[in-house]
């Protein structure tokens, strides 16, 4: 029985360092315990403390820009650096907070499995096992977006504006940030897709009538689940959400600058740098529409099955209290289809992306206005 932990292998793995803290150091003595939490907990210190450090130069002025002569520019930037800097911050907090809950969780969707492990078909696992290598591709493709052409781009432009090892472990430590943010949403998305696959491995047809009371009693208990799920992961998959389409924002502001305002003395770097905006937008483009498969997923698969329900239902006998069950249960979800969503502040599906692509549009719109104003305004309005 391969659990939903096991089964997005390296992502919830990883997660010992991002969400749940937890090491495994009972049997060390008392002084080598503190000294391995310590120390395990090192990167996070590293990250978020540069990220700490960083918020509090820029809201004191000291952020060096090179866009300091325009203020819509320097906004730009100051938005770019700060949402993920406090995005980062604030999922680590709210982790760190919620740690108790969160392995309760797990311990929790762990202990259901067990209990309804004779429900739970054997195709279930079995698929488990088949696509546990796409979690695990996932995490290594996720590395190589977040450090390959980041670092390519960093050693660039190192080549105009010199070697500082300070410039190199801020640049490191800001890549960790983005990626620490991207590496807990996959696992978030991941975990509840493999949750949600159980429901079409489900094989209501061909339950008796005396198995169809335990398989209700089964749903009632995985919708329990499957609400705590939402409880604590909707909040944190909404505010990435939330960062991803800012981020896409600035990106995008980014590259009509260059290929509005920058003179095309160094057409090699310029180039070099409309791909990799292009690049960023893209992959948080990419992090948004997964976010909004994971709704359609849980629509598709909650649908179908109580759909595979009702047609059980009505090729079968109507006399006895099984069928009046069943019968409450397809009323109270199938009337109910407008109230699935995974998180309890938003509905999260296909057409949250397509919002959020349109506010991008908007926001892109907004920001050519002003840039346009900053232009034909006196050099006195602009000037901080």
């Amino acid at each position: 029985m391969l659990s939903i932990f096991e089964t997005i292998g390296l992502l919830s793995t990883i997660q010992k360092w991002m969400t749940i803290f937890e090491y495994k150091t009972d049997h060390k003595s008392r002084t080598v315990r503190y000294f391995l939490r310590i120390f395990l907990r090192l990167p996070i210190f590293y990250a978020h403390g540069y990220a700490i450090y960083d918020i509090i130069i820029i809201f004191k002025g000291y952020f060096f820009f090179a866009s300091h002569e325009s203020l819509v520019l320097m906004t730009v930037s100051i938005t770019d650096l700060l949402i993920i800097k406090v995005s980062s911050l604030l999922v680590m907090f709210f982790f760190a907070i919620m740690q108790k809950r969160h392995l309760k969780l797990l311990n929790d969707i762990m202990n259901f499995e067990m209990k309804w492990v004779d429900v739970l078909s054997a195709e279930t696992f079995e698929r488990r096992k088949r696509i546990k290598w796409k979690y695990n591709l996932q995490f290594i493709l996720l590395l190589l977006h977040n450090f390959s052409y980041n670092f390519y781009f960093y050693f660039q432009v190192e080549e105009q504006l010199g070697r500082q090892i300070n410039v190199v472990i801020w640049y490191i430590a800001f890549i960790c940030q983005s990626a620490y943010v991207d590496y807990i949403v996959f696992y978030l998305t991941g975990y509840v897709n493999v949750f949600l696959m159980s429901l079409s491995c489900l094989n209501p047809e061909t339950l008796s009538v005396n198995d169809r009371m335990k398989f209700l009693l089964f749903l009632k208990e995985y919708f329990t689940m499957l609400k705590k799920i939402n409880a604590l992961f909707g909040i944190a998959i909404f505010g990435i959400l939330v960062t991803h389409l800012t981020e896409a924002t600035t990106n995008c502001c980014f590259i009509l600058v260059i290929l509005t305002d920058t003179p095309a003395n160094n057409i090699e770097l310029i180039s070099l740098f409309i791909l990799f905006c292009s690049l960023w937008t893209m992959g948080n483009i990419f992090i948004m529409l997964r976010i909004s498969k994971v709704g359609d997923y849980f629509e598709e698969n909650v649908t179908n099955l109580f759909s595979r329900i009702a047609a059980s239902y009505g090729e079968k006998e109507q006399t006895n209290r099984f069928d009046f069950n069943t019968k409450n249960i397809l009323l109270s979800h199938l009337h109910a289809a407008n109230t699935i969503k995974i998180g309890c502040i938003v509905h999260v599906n296909g057409n949250v992306l397509l919002k959020a692509l349109t506010l991008l549009i908007a926001n892109l719109a907004v920001f050519v206005q002003f840039r346009q104003f900053e232009i034909i305004s006196p050099r006195e309005w602009v000037e901080p």
